[in-house]
């Protein structure tokens, strides 16, 4: 069977599952890019306002190592870059990692990929599909921010670029999510794999703006930063971000076929050899501190192990009364 056989069914099922969840993380990051370039272009009418307002953050480390370096701040889409490049990067980076889990791993955690198996499926046909959808999601919002910014009067070239880089560090990152999916063995787990790959990103992202140049260079938002949007457009930076998806996902390829269904290749962790000592008492009713224990039926039991009629003479009375009576 062709392994990629069912891709376009499950496509399709998982654009549907996401019918609601997509179109809002996508008009989310969107609105934030537009709400930000219409704040700048509401507060900082002229270039000499922009320029001024430059010159006070440009000396700020923290607002560097925050947000990133201002290459242009002439136009309102060299400040909209600095301010939601490092953090639009982000975003669309989580919500790659999320849409590939969701589709891939938790649907083995939960058993239904299984039960889409037993038909005509191909072995990478779920991993396809779960690409596909996150590309689905990464180009749209490439699509969206660049009309936004170029109805707002900013340059079609710097839009398309600023667009492009959102959506190639979705991309990266959703390459990331396809590797972490294989490694783990729980949703959870690869989420957590993937979230820790993009949250050492950020850290040497900002190193490298706030310290030595070339640590930035290690991250990958690093190289999203070297497009420079609306200062130059170097589309040569864009290959990075493309070259790092492209392994991501070919790494992916390869490890899913070394591993059996429902199972990751890293070891999980084993459960405790023995139960807590707590374990091996006789439970008590709820709040009570003292008093007699539910029937044990051993020797030392305050409760006989077979019920006669003398046994039964020495069990206890409850009433509302009795000490330890559940309320």
């Amino acid at each position: 069977m062709n392994t990629l056989a069912g891709t376009p069914v499950l496509l399709r099922l998982a654009l549907r599952r996401d019918r609601i969840v997509l179109p809002l993380w996508v008009y989310a990051l969107t609105a934030s890019v537009a709400s930000t370039a219409f704040s700048f272009r509401s507060l900082y009418g002229t270039r000499e306002e922009r320029l001024r307002f430059a010159a006070g953050i440009g000396a700020n480390g923290s607002l560097r190592a925050l947000y990133g370096p201002l290459h242009d701040a002439g136009t309102v889409g060299g400040l909209t870059a600095w301010r939601m490049g490092a953090f639009g990067a982000v975003l669309a980076a989580l919500m790659s990692v999320l849409l590939v889990v969701r589709h891939t791993r938790a649907e083995e955690e939960d058993g239904r990929l299984e039960l889409v198996g037993a038909g005509a499926v191909g072995r990478r046909a779920p991993l396809t599909a779960a690409l596909l959808t996150a590309a689905t999601a990464d180009l749209l919002l490439a699509a969206l921010v660049t009309g936004c910014l170029a109805a707002a009067g900013q340059t079609l070239g710097g839009s398309l670029a600023f667009g492009l880089t959102l959506a190639g560090c979705g991309l990266l990152f959703a390459g990331v999510a396809a590797v972490t999916a294989q490694l783990a063995g729980t949703a959870r787990a690869a989420n957590g794999l993937a979230g820790a790959v993009l949250g050492a990103a950020y850290v040497l992202r900002a190193v490298g703006d706030a310290g030595p140049s070339w640590v930035g260079l290690l991250s990958p938002l690093g190289w999203a930063e070297r497009v420079r949007p609306f200062a130059g457009d170097d589309w040569w930076a864009l290959l990075p971000l493309a070259a790092g998806a492209a392994a991501g996902v070919c790494a992916a390829y390869a490890l899913v076929a070394r591993r059996d269904l429902g199972a990751g290749l890293l070891p999980q962790r084993p459960g405790p050899g023995a139960a807590a000592p707590g374990c091996g008492r006789p439970p008590r009713w709820p709040g009570a501190s003292s008093g007699p224990r539910w029937p044990a039926g051993r020797p030392g039991s305050r409760w006989p192990a077979r019920s006669s009629a003398a046994s039964r003479k020495a069990w206890p009375t409850w009433s509302a009364a009795t000490p330890g009576w559940p309320t």
